[in-house]
This record gives C-alpha cells, sequence and structure tokens, in this order.
C-alpha cells in the first residue's frame, strides 16, 4: 500500500523518484518483464497491475535478493530470540 502511494506521488514530486525504483514491486514487476510477461499485461490486470518505472534486470536481481537476505537475516535473529528449545 505505501508503495503504491509513494509512486502516485512521485508522478508530482520528483524527489521521490528514485526512491520507487528501490521498491520492491518494481523490482518484481521488471523481474516479470524480464522473464517474458508483456508490460501491456501488467499494465492493465486488474488491482495488481503496475506501469512503471521498469528497472534494469541486474538492478531487480540485486534488490531482490537484498530483500530475501534482509528478512532471512530478520527471521533468524527472530528465531534465536524467542527460540526457548
Amino acid at each position: 500500500m505505501i508503495e503504491g502511494l509513494l509512486s502516485a506521488l512521485a508522478d508530482s514530486v520528483t524527489v521521490l523518484e528514485p526512491l520507487t525504483n528501490d521498491f520492491l514491486r518494481a523490482n518484481g514487476y521488471s523481474i516479470a518483464t524480464a522473464l517474458g510477461a508483456s508490460s501491456q499485461n501488467i499494465e492493465s490486470n486488474g488491482p495488481g497491475s503496475f506501469s512503471g518505472p521498469f528497472v534494469d534486470s541486474p538492478q531487480a536481481l540485486a534488490v531482490l535478493a537484498a530483500f530475501i537476505a534482509a528478512f532471512a537475516a530478520l527471521s533468524a535473529l527472530l528465531l534465536r530470540r524467542r527460540d526457548v528449545a
């Protein structure tokens, strides 16, 4: 929800535009187009529609890998702190 709101604001506030390139949504849809999904289908497919900005594949892979690593590290930290065994 926050990504969608900031993306809509980025159209009028140019300072936010570079920030939207690091969102999970923009990078996920960029990977989908790199794997063969047409951008026309992504732009007009209901509530999950996305019209851009699309980023390069290497950046999308790097950002998605960073999100996965961050969530894995957070999960390991929380498991270690809350594990009673």
